[in-house]
């Protein structure tokens, strides 16, 4: 059983299909919840508009198929391993295996106060799952409520916020754009790549006005944490 279309797998899947004789013997499944995969090395790229939508789908269908692996579409929920099962939503019943390959990537890790602001105001939003946050940026591009002088925030004081502000800096070159960071987490190189990209930095805050994507790490998936 391969549990999830992550990277690792879809290169396991192209291995296989290129070298069949690697492939193990027996009947193998990939269970993911779409039948494409967005490769996440590229979405920066995608939300600058430096690819099309197409061009950073990795088809894991196809994939699949190529290697002789059967393919189901759903949500993992849950992961038994006293009795070798592994549960879909919609899907009954629970799928057996005799071993089984987990690789379904990561959560958005959101604290208390990013979790209210996720339910309670309409314009902000997790990056993950990236289809998801790239049509809502895509609707933000001519979204005429949005007020030239709000700022569109990126909340995040890690790597992936920064590239993504740099990314959204090319997609909207004359929009405002804040990084919500602390500001000790960056370093002097990039303050100033910042500030000539126009793309001010201010700490946290709870409160703002204008859209917000969050970009505050990765956490394991809570079924499998649990």
């Amino acid at each position: 059983m391969l549990a999830g279309g992550g990277h690792s797998h879809a290169l396991v899947l192209m291995r296989w299909a290129m070298k069949p004789h690697l492939k193990p013997k027996g009947l193998i499944t990939l269970i993911n919840r779409n039948s494409t995969t967005i490769y996440s090395g590229m979405f920066p790229g995608l939300l600058a508009g430096n690819y099309q939508f197409r061009e950073v789908l990795i088809d894991l269908r196809l994939l699949a198929d190529k290697a002789g692996v059967s393919f189901v579409v759903g949500e993992i929920s849950s992961l038994d391993l006293c009795r070798n099962k592994i549960s879909v939503e919609g899907r009954l019943p629970p799928l057996g295996f005799s071993k089984i390959s987990i690789d379904v990537g990561s959560d958005n890790r959101l604290t208390k106060d990013y979790l209210r602001m996720v339910q309670n105001k309409k314009f902000v939003l997790p990056i993950r799952p990236f289809s998801k946050s790239f049509e809502w940026i895509k609707r933000l591009d001519c979204d005429s409520r949005f007020d030239q002088s709000h700022s569109f925030n990126i909340i995040g004081s890690g790597l992936s916020a920064i590239e993504i502000a740099f990314a959204l800096r090319e997609r909207w070159p004359n929009r405002k754009l804040r990084l919500q960071a602390l500001p000790h987490k960056l370093n002097q190189r990039f303050k100033r790549a910042l500030q000539l990209s126009r793309i001010e930095v201010s700490y946290p805050r709870k409160n703002f006005n204008g859209p917000a994507l969050i970009c505050t790490g990765s956490q394991a998936p809570k079924w499998l944490k649990d």
